[in-house]
């Protein structure tokens, strides 16, 4: 964990901060003194700064934790981004964020405080059981909350004679956002979904699947590809969502060939997508494929408020029936 709490007067210490990095020293005495306690359980934790790993803190008899869990991968990315959004935002950015009020089964990887606005960010390095996934769809509903999902490079599966295409897991689909920059690239497709994207921290590159589409059900969609050196992706200052280099110009140069067109944004989307931005965050997953309807295999009901779908059989397994412990 980068996160620690100064049980003295309850101030975070973030390790990975330019300015605990220059005070080593004084958190080692701190660690001598156990002052420094972990966020979720409140047991001790330790200073660990060698030279084979980057700085942390590690539980000194780790009982029972759930922040203590995590892989390199997802360690090492979210130090990435941290130090990313640090560039953006400055002191307006934390790591390892407990949402007060909520039982998350860890803390939210980076949190940018905004004016009065909030951006999230939440990195998945692994597929989450139903009930972890459930828990984040809920969670994102909070107002003032923009939730932006990343998903590791060890689980982009891109086809290799087709760079188009791409093989999403039931997490990766239940995630997938919606973007105003999708449409840019739609090329008058009336049922994109939105974009994915795709953090390499060891090489520092972000990708990005745009204006996604079913191309075989259940796992292929088809979408536009771009990739970008973590460097030079741009962040919407709306919303926290990330924008690779030139996209905002195409946009720009989309919407002012629809007005010389007389023409409107996709009547599915529900509302023009670029009017409703200030929305997205309140929109459930499920909702970005409201006309999906299934037979939920547990009751049998119809429905589109679903959590997983089978494209091939047409079975679901609806919200209803996971609040029921049924998955």
């Amino acid at each position: 964990m980068y996160k620690a709490l100064d049980i003295r007067n309850n101030t975070e210490i973030v390790i990975i901060d330019p300015k605990w990095l220059r005070a080593i020293n004084q958190l080692r005495e701190f660690d001598r003194q156990d002052f420094l306690v972990c966020q979720g359980c409140g047991q001790p934790v330790r200073l660990r700064a060698g030279d084979r790993r980057r700085e942390h803190f590690a539980h000194k008899h780790l009982e029972n934790c759930d922040y203590a869990e995590g892989s390199a991968i997802l360690h090492n990315s979210r130090a990435v981004l941290y130090e990313w959004l640090v560039g953006k935002f400055g002191d307006k950015v934390t790591v390892e964020k407990k949402i007060d009020g909520t039982d998350l089964f860890r803390p939210v990887d980076c949190w940018v405080e905004k004016d009065s606005v909030v951006f999230a960010y939440w990195i998945f390095d692994s597929t989450l059981k139903p009930k972890k996934r459930m828990d984040l769809q809920l969670i994102q509903e909070k107002p003032r909350i923009h939730f932006n999902w990343i998903f590791t490079a060890n689980l982009l599966h891109v086809e290799p004679d087709h760079p188009d295409r791409i093989a999403l897991s039931t997490n990766e689909r239940e995630f997938i956002r919606d973007s105003k920059y999708d449409t840019v690239y739609a090329k008058g497709r009336l049922t994109t979904k939105g974009s994915l994207h795709y953090l390499d921290a060891e090489n520092r590159k972000l990708s990005t699947f745009r204006s996604l589409s079913l191309y075989h059900g259940p796992q292929i969609y088809k979408g536009y590809f771009l990739s970008s050196d973590l460097k030079d992706v741009l962040v919407s200052p709306h919303q926290g969502e990330f924008v690779h280099r030139g996209e905002y110009e195409k946009l720009q140069e989309y919407q002012k060939q629809l007005k010389v067109n007389g023409e409107l944004p996709c009547r599915k989307w529900g509302s023009s997508i670029f009017q409703r931005e200030k929305d997205l965050h309140k929109t459930p997953v499920a909702s970005f494929s409201p006309f999906v309807i299934g037979k939920c295999e547990f009751c049998g009901e119809m429905t589109s408020d679903w959590w997983s779908y089978d494209g091939k059989t047409g079975i679901c397994k609806c919200k209803a029936c996971l609040k029921q412990g049924k998955s």
